[in-house]
């Protein structure tokens, strides 16, 4: 499968929440309203350890928009394929523990920053949203570049393919950032590179108990 920012690289190192026919929905998971983040755009993972003294540590991503252009696209790859982000290989993962540690995503593109408009329905069953009375995730999904087909709008992105339920085109709204979405961290994954060796780090990571898949792609 393509994903926005394309296909996985052999040698790559990936940190990843996978899907399952057991687990929630990715509404479970959505932050709505999104949280504002009045910070600058950061390229690696932001991590933080979790207050009380505990050894865990949460992980901060940026969701590029050259990969994604609008924040529902992250949304619905993710409800279909789970989130594989690449990572460098000198990645301090001491505290990254799997199904205790969250990943929390951010794009410049979560939040309108105008007047809430009543929603067809929202993700999170919040009847404010539904009435107009707070900014709702579901107002994101108006906005998208979308082609009509038979009636109906839907937008590609990668091997994702979703609805739209209706489209706004007579106006582009003004976009802040902010977190909109968070999930567990599940596991790692390692592309093993064509000559199947893998990179010295990964060895002693693994050999230090690391949760890391290895992966042919």
């Amino acid at each position: 499968m393509i994903r926005g920012c394309g296909k996985r690289v052999k040698g790559g190192l990936y940190i990843c929440c996978g899907t399952s026919p057991y687990g929630e929905p990715i509404e479970h998971f959505l932050v709505d309203p999104p949280l504002p983040y009045g910070g600058e755009p950061f390229r690696a993972p932001l991590a933080h350890k979790r207050n009380g003294g505990s050894n865990i540590k949460d992980l901060i991503f940026w969701g590029g928009q050259e990969f994604y252009p609008f924040c529902p696209d992250f949304i619905e790859e993710t409800r279909y394929f789970g989130v594989s982000k690449r990572i460098s290989l000198n990645f301090d993962w001491s505290g990254v523990t799997p199904f205790q540690s969250r990943m929390f995503f951010m794009h410049p593109r979560a939040i309108i920053e105008k007047k809430a408009e009543p929603v067809d329905r929202c993700p999170k069953a919040v009847h404010a949203h539904e009435k107009g009375e707070e900014f709702c995730l579901r107002s994101l999904y108006f906005f998208v570049d979308a082609e009509l087909e038979d009636g109906k709008y839907f937008r590609k992105i990668g091997s994702t393919t979703y609805n739209v339920p209706w489209l706004i085109n007579d106006c582009r709204p003004k976009y802040a950032p902010g977190t909109f979405l968070w999930l567990p961290f599940t596991h790692f994954e390692y592309v093993m590179p064509e000559d199947k060796m893998a990179d010295e780090r990964v060895k002693k990571a693994l050999a230090e108990g690391a949760s890391i898949r290895l992966m042919d792609e």
